[in-house]
This record gives structure tokens, C-alpha cells and sequence, in this order.
């Protein structure tokens, strides 16, 4: 299945919990009705509804499985779709310098200007000679 039809099926299901929803809000107005007639059992029948509707809604959001197999629909999404892209790309140093070369420097007054503000910091502390011959070891 495809990032895009999975969004679709996320889409649709929030199309269907919106209906719900809007089910939920036409039974609280009946139930106001009701009550305000006098039709106690009525309101209360009313009520129900609307708390089942606004169930109906939740399940087609959070807890709706098709086409999963455990866990809802957004969360194999963002699993599938976000999670791994995450992980698979950790932030080096390396990948900073790829970064700025391949889109030619852009960001480099604010690269620079948190770079200074880091050695002022560096400036303000003891001289560890260790570091100083070898930063990356050192540590």
C-alpha cells in the first residue's frame, strides 16, 4: 500500500468520524428539546444517541484497523511513514557540512553567528589541554 492511499483511507475515515460528530450534535439538540418539553425518557434516549455517535467517531479516528493488523491507522502511518526517515538519518556533523554544500551555504550567517556565540562560551571556560589535542577523543 502506498503513503498516498494510506492518507486517502485516514482521509476518508475523518470524513466519516465528522459525520458522526455532526450526528452527535443533532441528538444533543433533540435531547435539549425534549427535556425542555418535559420528555424526560426521550432526552435521555436522545442522549445516548449522541454518546454513541460521538463513539462511532473516535473508532473511525483512533481505533479503526483496517487494513492493520493492531493499532490504528495513524499510528502504522507514522510508523511506516516517519518514524524509520527519522532513525535512518542521524545528525552528524558530516551530515551538517553535506547539508550546507549541497544547498550552497544557505544559513550560513546564522551557522556562523551560533558557531561564534559557541566559542565565546568555550572562551569563558578553563583550558582543557586533552580537548585541545584532540576534540574528538577527548570527550
Amino acid at each position: 500500500m502506498s503513503r498516498q492511499s494510506e492518507l486517502n483511507i485516514i482521509a476518508d475515515q475523518y470524513d466519516l468520524a465528522e459525520t458522526h460528530i455532526g450526528y452527535a450534535f443533532l441528538y444533543r439538540g433533540y435531547a435539549y428539546s425534549h427535556w425542555q418539553s418535559g420528555q424526560v425518557l426521550d432526552a435521555i434516549y436522545d442522549l445516548t444517541i449522541a454518546v454513541m455517535q460521538n463513539n462511532f467517531a473516535i473508532d473511525r479516528i483512533v481505533y479503526n484497523m483496517a487494513p492493520y493488523d493492531g493499532g490504528g491507522m495513524i499510528y502504522h502511518f507514522l510508523k511506516d511513514y516517519t518514524w524509520p526517515e527519522v532513525e535512518s538519518t542521524p545528525l552528524t556533523w558530516q551530515s551538517i557540512c553535506q547539508a550546507w554544500t549541497l544547498n550552497n551555504f544557505e544559513g550560513k550567517e546564522w551557522t556562523i553567528s551560533i558557531i561564534d556565540h559557541m566559542r565565546r562560551l568555550m572562551w569563558d571556560e578553563p583550558y582543557f589541554i586533552q580537548w585541545a589535542a584532540n576534540p574528538e577523543s577527548a570527550r
